[in-house]
């Protein structure tokens, strides 16, 4: 018991301790071309825990630890062109312009009605527990999760040949108490030094709102013809306003004061690597993903997770529950 109370007490201590020095950055996001804002752009210093995103009518505001000031602030949206800013230069108040990147029409191929489209699924179908990366303690605007995408069983979808459509992709709502909420899917390559999520593939921002309490979000891709030659990661990114994200967060810390016995951390095996992770008993406001625990999953699926936009992805030590739907 005094153990917990003991790591509580040493999380505030040094969330508070990363409050002094911050330097605050406010500003806008906008379309370099009609100067209309930009609607959940991605802003941080790539690989790190500073992050966040604009809201819904392009501002931000983020602070910076004074460790980083001689670091790169990185501004990024779905179909532009990334900015990269020393956070040196940086003003208290600036207003950032993105330019749509030039994309090369691909060549479309048109099936014939007589085509016979054969399809599949392919991703993890079980589910044991719920994740919701918005606490008080370790979470940024931007947290998402990625599953890799590869066919697991080719005896059984023998006739599976890359490259292959994306038609669909399902995310399992472990359970939401905050009523109608966004979330973003994503597609990544594979980086081939690390293995996790790599170079991002998909050229614009697709967010889906609902307001189900639990089961399947449907995003349908099929109008899209995004074609993937090989196994991919689909990730799906939380997307909150910032009054939503200090609502939520509030409402952990308040938990994390009242309860501290019930915020433990703990460990899993994975790979063999034990990947540590932080856990509220019987505790999970706001929008949570199905996950799976399961031995099965955790042996025959991999994930990633990041805590905050273009934050470092880490191994997950669980597997997100979430389906893909892909035909030839």
């Amino acid at each position: 018991m005094r153990s917990k109370i003991f790591l509580f007490a040493l999380f505030i201590l040094l969330l508070s301790n990363n409050l002094v020095g911050q330097i605050l950055v406010k500003g806008k996001v906008l379309d370099g071309k009609n100067n209309q804002p930009i609607s959940y752009a991605n802003i941080g210093i790539i690989n790190t825990r500073v992050g966040t995103l604009t809201n819904g009518d392009g501002t931000f505001s983020i602070e910076i630890p004074s460790e980083n000031a001689r670091d790169t602030l990185t501004f990024s949206a779905l179909g532009y062109k990334p900015k990269f800013t020393p956070v040196s230069s940086l003003e208290e108040l600036v207003e950032i312009h993105l330019f749509q990147k030039e994309v090369l029409l691909q060549e479309v191929t048109v099936r014939s009605k007589k085509d016979k489209v054969k399809g599949w699924e392919l991703g993890n179908r079980y589910e044991k527990g719920g994740l919701n990366m918005s606490s008080g303690v370790d979470a940024n605007a931007g947290a998402s999760v990625a599953l890799l995408i590869e066919n697991k069983y080719p005896s059984y979808h023998e006739e599976l040949v890359y490259p292959v459509y994306l038609e669909s992709a399902k995310l399992k709502i472990s359970d939401n108490t905050t009523g109608p909420f966004k979330i973003r899917v994503r597609l990544y390559e594979i980086d081939s030094l690390s293995g996790a999520p790599g170079n991002e593939f998909l050229d614009r921002s697709i967010i889906l709102e609902s307001d189900i309490k639990k089961g399947w979000l449907d995003f349908d891709l099929s109008q899209y013809n995004i074609l993937v030659a090989g196994p991919f990661f689909l990730a799906f990114e939380w997307i909150l306003e910032e009054d939503e994200r200090d609502a939520l967060k509030q409402i952990y810390r308040e938990f994390e004061q009242l309860h501290p016995e019930r915020v433990v951390m703990d460990s899993t095996l994975v790979d063999g690597e034990m990947i540590p992770a932080l856990h509220y008993i019987h505790f999970l406001p706001g929008t949570a993903f199905g996950v799976s625990l399961l031995p099965f999953s955790l042996e025959h699926y991999t994930c990633y997770s990041r805590y905050n936009s273009l934050g470092q992805w880490k191994r997950a030590a669980y597997i997100l529950t979430a389906r893909v739907s892909v035909s030839n």
